[in-house]
């Protein structure tokens, strides 16, 4: 999707793909009718805060507050430009923490209020802290399920461990162990590296604006691309099983969050030529 909000960035750098992205996640929220007036705005692995600057660019309301989650101290951070310069300022609040130690419950900032909570790029297990601390805010609640929306673009399966996971169940009822676990992580990656097309915008990672860290791995070194892979399995093959232990994982937190009353769904947000790390994971409370 797209979101009118970013055409400006999007005609302006020269490399557009960081643009791309964020106006498709922020068009999934307005699709979803995210882009709520006195809601609260939790951008987890927040880094400068620029999805959540678009995204208030977006809302054009002053009664939105934003809570932007990261355990580094980022360098050139949006945190004054989201709260504005006119006599009444949104509320910002920046947290420096690992999101596995976060507990929503304790944040004034988010009494009352809605949560819709989203990130452009959560890395591996911290995709699973963040389902974790929200599921447990939700449940805290006595005035039903405050969580009214959540977008995560995923990444970095091979980053996931297994006591991290959120739902030991999903994996039991099929039978994955600790270890078939540590595997289908290990085997994640051969979807996003190695032997693979080259599109226009994959030399170029990084526009001045954004200094995400490039989410595609090479897995041959020093000419070695031409040799049988340890696997036995030829690239396409690899690719293919790749994307499977993939979904295996995403699946299991779909199926976490519909246990715990979200209808949920997986979207490709944007074009593999963008990025190759492409799939969002979307959710709502259950009517």
């Amino acid at each position: 999707m797209d979101h009118l909000v970013l055409k400006e960035k999007k005609e302006s750098t020269k490399n557009g793909k960081h643009a791309v992205q964020q106006a498709s996640l922020i068009g999934h929220l307005a699709r979803l009718k995210l882009l709520r007036k006195n809601a609260c705005f939790i951008e987890y692995g927040s880094g400068k805060g620029e999805l959540s600057y678009f995204t208030k660019m977006a809302i054009q309301d002053d009664s939105a507050s934003f809570i932007l989650i990261d355990r580094k101290n980022t360098r050139c951070k949006f945190d004054n430009v989201i709260r504005g310069t006119s006599e009444k300022k949104l509320s910002v609040k920046r947290i420096e923490m690992d999101i596995k130690d976060l507990d929503l419950s304790k944040l004034d900032l988010l009494k009352s209020k809605n949560v819709v909570a989203y990130s452009k790029h959560l890395c591996g297990s911290a995709t699973d802290f963040t389902l974790k601390s929200l599921v447990n805010y939700a449940k805290s609640s006595i005035d039903g399920n405050p969580v009214i929306g959540i977008i995560i673009a995923l990444c970095c399966h091979q980053l996931c461990r297994y006591h991290m996971f959120p739902y030991h169940k999903f994996l039991q009822d099929y039978g994955i162990t600790e270890n078939d676990f540590k595997r289908i992580c290990a085997m994640s990656s051969w979807a996003i590296c190695g032997q693979r097309p080259t599109y226009e915008n994959d030399n170029n990672d990084n526009d001045d604006e954004d200094n995400e860290e490039d989410h595609t791995y090479n897995e041959t070194e020093d000419g070695e691309e031409n040799k049988m892979h340890y696997s036995g399995l030829e690239h396409f093959q690899r690719e293919q099983l790749g994307y499977k232990c993939k979904r295996i994982i995403d699946v299991g937190r779909v199926k976490y969050l519909e246990s715990n009353g979200f209808d949920v769904e997986l979207v490709y947000y944007v074009e593999p030529s963008t990025s190759l790390e492409n799939l969002a994971l979307m959710a709502t409370p259950k009517k």
